[in-house]
């Protein structure tokens, strides 16, 4: 039976790190793994090993580097990004439905600090 685990904490906690080894740890125990990246302003492949497979990125749909371009900040590129995958949340949806859902795998989501705050505050 396939299950899911989601990681949050604050900038620099290790989040990614541990997604990362969850992965390798899951697969040595020969279970596939979907890692998805809910994140916009990190790069998972940066951290991890060619051996662990990142499913979804929600960089395909908004990236915290392109809207920092644009002239916002970090913080405020972030919740801009937040805004836009809530304003748009259909079709982060049939994204992540396509590449994820398809298949019984476990799942593990790293997800941003300040997504908290920002769920919080579509509720």
């Amino acid at each position: 039976m396939p299950y899911g685990q989601v990681v949050t904490g604050p900038p620099g906690s290790g989040k990614t790190t541990y997604c990362h080894g969850l992965s390798q740890y899951l697969t040595l125990l020969n279970r596939s793994t979907h890692l998805i990246n809910f994140d916009p302003g990190c790069d998972p492949t940066t951290f991890m090993s060619e051996t662990v497979n990142i499913t979804f990125d929600i960089r395909s749909v908004v990236d915290l580097t392109n809207v920092m371009e644009k002239g916002w900040g970090p913080n405020g590129g972030l919740q801009w990004c937040f805004e836009y995958i809530a304003h748009n949340a259909d079709e982060v949806m049939k994204r992540i439905k396509s590449q994820v859902i398809k298949a019984e795998r476990d799942k593990i989501s790293n997800m941003p600090e300040p997504a908290k705050s920002t769920l919080e505050h579509y509720t």
